[in-house]
């Protein structure tokens, strides 16, 4: 539960991208289970364009 809380905090433009399925594959919800997301949203860009 608590790493799923770091999702209430992702950027808008991600979560639009997520509800949209235009997400990178990378990006699930396992994925952000096993990694911390940065709270500052350019670095969350940043990371997500990395997957």
């Amino acid at each position: 539960m608590y790493q799923l809380i770091n999702l209430a905090f992702l950027a808008p433009d991600i979560i639009r991208d997520v509800l949209d399925g235009k997400q990178p594959l990378g990006f699930a919800s396992d994925w952000c289970v096993r990694h911390t997301l940065p709270v500052n949203w350019q670095d969350q860009r940043a990371l997500i364009a990395t997957l």
